[in-house]
């Protein structure tokens, strides 16, 4: 992942890099800092002249941000941090409460250069603010560069260098955490993206694979049994052997309307021709034809046809495969499907009178996988309840 990539996904989903934060915050202790020496009384102002000289360098620092330069803005205030501190200890002394600071500079700078994307940026940032730290061990004084007059006064600056030094650090340690919650959330976020993809993928597919599936059936075996059925038609009048084209007649007849039912399962192309109440509908008469159960169809709200073409073939999709399931892995005699929309979701209520067969179970134990891939595709979910007559299984899809 390079640095402008990182940079533009971190800043799109909101998760902050904190540098901003790091900054105002730094600059509020400088001007503490700066506060406390120059009412101390103590008449060397060294430290306050350097404060000053780096709280303009950050205040340019964040200008850099802001325009966009990231990695620039932050190499700009990491050094300049590093100098401060490097100048005031050999100024101060080595017991001094300078290097407090160093805790929450190396938090704050590890975690600030890891938004850049690039490992290397905290290793060369740790390795510069290890030789500053060290320079500044060796080189300084070993006695706190104080008058012994105004002892309380250096206590008093200890303390509060090191309540302010250890209450960045506590930040952050939290920063960092939250930060990479949210990382990590938005990681999550893509790999369900990237899956809701994938589904789509495999059933737009499975569509296009349907679809030219129907065209081999409706322009060829269609038409050669409609032919059929026409001779046989011919014949019977014509004072054939009747009893013998009459079956045949009939047989020829039910393979049309079996092949018909087969295109309308693999293509519903009539849903998107008279919508998707009437295509249910008419699947349902067609279906009736062929197998001995009652199925009743209910709807409460004909803005349903609202919604996407691709969004009505899912939703057919999943009662065409419920239908399959009951008819062929149950005993039941009376299935009512049930289609609630409101704006946004869609909730499938289907029951069948077998208080044996349970449909959670058979999605996951039958080839019907599509309707997995479908509930999952719309962030759905399902769940049964059952009474003295009906299974009855709840399937709500989110449209988004």
């Amino acid at each position: 992942m390079n640095s402008a990539s990182s940079i533009d996904d971190v800043v799109k989903h909101n998760v902050l890099t904190g540098f901003n934060r790091f900054i105002y915050l730094a600059l509020l202790a400088i001007g503490i800092n700066v506060a406390d020496s120059v009412q101390s009384g103590y008449g060397d102002f060294y430290d306050v002249y350097v404060l000053l000289v780096a709280s303009c360098i950050l205040v340019v620092s964040l200008v850099l941000h802001r325009r966009k330069y990231t990695l620039s803005a932050k190499i700009v205030s990491g050094v300049t941090f590093n100098v401060a501190f490097m100048l005031i200890g050999l100024h101060m002394g080595i017991k001094s409460a300078t290097y407090l600071y160093y805790f929450p500079l190396i938090l704050a700078y590890i975690y600030l250069f890891r938004t850049e994307g690039k490992r290397q940026y905290v290793v060369i940032f740790s390795v510069v603010t290890i030789c500053f730290l060290f320079i500044s061990l060796i080189f300084s004084d070993d006695n706190f560069q104080y008058p012994i007059e105004q002892l309380t006064e250096a206590k008093r600056t200890f303390y509060l260098s090191f309540f302010i030094s250890f209450s960045l650090t506590v930040y952050y340690f939290i920063l960092i955490y939250n930060y990479q919650e949210k990382l990590y959330s938005r990681i999550l976020s893509l790999e369900a993206g990237n899956r809701k993809q994938e589904l789509r993928s495999v059933i737009e597919k499975q569509e296009t694979v349907n679809q030219n599936i129907v065209y081999e059936l409706r322009d060829s075996v269609a038409q050669m049994l409609a032919a059929s059925k026409m001779y046989q038609g011919e014949a019977i009048a014509k004072n054939g052997d009747k009893e013998l084209l009459a079956k045949s007649y009939s047989l020829t007849n039910d393979a049309i309307n079996a092949v018909t039912m087969l295109c309308i399962k693999l293509h519903p192309a009539i849903i998107a021709d008279i919508g998707l109440v009437d295509g249910t509908r008419e699947y349902i008469i067609e279906l009736k034809k062929l197998n001995n159960i009652h199925v009743q169809f209910e709807y409460n709200d004909l803005a349903v046809e609202n919604i996407s073409q691709n969004d009505k073939f899912s939703v057919f999709r999943i009662l065409q495969d419920y239908l399959d399931l009951v008819l062929n892995s149950s005993s039941a005699t009376k299935v009512v499907l049930n289609v609630l929309y409101k704006p946004s979701q869609v909730t499938l209520v289907l029951s069948q009178n077998d208080l044996q067969f349970n449909f959670i179970k058979a999605i996951k134990n039958s080839a019907q996988s599509s309707i997995n891939n479908r509930i999952t595709y719309f962030n759905g979910a399902v769940h049964q309840t059952i009474d003295e007559q009906f299974e009855t299984s709840f399937i709500e899809l989110s449209l988004g």
